[in-house]
């Protein structure tokens, strides 16, 4: 892996990863269930793909060699693969081969752990500093296409109305709940009760 390949994997992962983290953020708080597996499926592959490339990246870095040929598709490729082996042994080949697996699970898990955690502190950050509470009526109870029972809520705040899906937990319908979502991006709400309990 030569300095401009090394830096275009960097580059690739910098833009991959921007788009799935993007792409995560508007699912997540738009959270339109019924529309979600494509948007969930297309952060998936971007986040997926960033991984591999991470895991690339740190098996050459701590694993390969500095004087042996590496790149994105060696570990995969059988032209390539063979001629890894025959450069470096095969138990060797075979050493690099799985330290590149780990490091592509651990790569994905980190920046799974990363979203995930970023978005609920962004989430909670939000509506701890620029929270607004209001009463709704739930209007409609529905299944997301994963079988979950859901509604979409109405509120309205400065003359604007704004829907969101949300989970339900033993509601019913047209029983009157309190939200709290966030003045400064109303996309952000959720049962006021909840948040509450996800504080405590």
């Amino acid at each position: 892996m030569r300095n401009k390949s090394y830096l275009t994997v960097i580059i690739l992962f910098l833009v991959l990863i921007s788009i799935g983290i993007f792409n995560t953020y508007n699912f997540w708080f738009n959270s339109k269930f019924d529309t979600s597996p494509m948007e969930a499926g297309f952060s998936f592959i971007c986040c997926g793909l960033s991984s591999l490339l991470l895991g690339n990246l740190l098996t050459y870095i701590f694993a390969v060699p500095r004087n042996i040929k590496f790149d994105i598709f060696t570990l995969t490729g059988n032209q390539k693969w063979n001629a890894f082996k025959n450069d470096v042994g095969e138990q060797k080949a075979i050493r690099i081969k799985k330290t590149n697996s780990i490091l592509f699970l651990l790569s994905a898990g980190f920046i799974g752990f990363c979203l995930v955690f970023g978005l609920n502190n962004y989430e909670e950050y939000q509506l701890e500093n620029f929270g607004k509470k209001q009463e709704i009526e739930i209007t409609n109870i529905y299944k997301s296409l994963q079988g979950h029972a859901i509604t979409n809520i109405e509120f309205k705040y400065e003359g604007k109305v704004y829907h969101k899906e949300l989970f339900l937990d033993k509601l019913k319908l047209h029983e009157k709940v309190e939200i709290i979502f966030s003045a400064n991006d109303p996309r952000i709400a959720m049962f006021n009760d909840k948040f509450i309990l996800d504080k405590e």
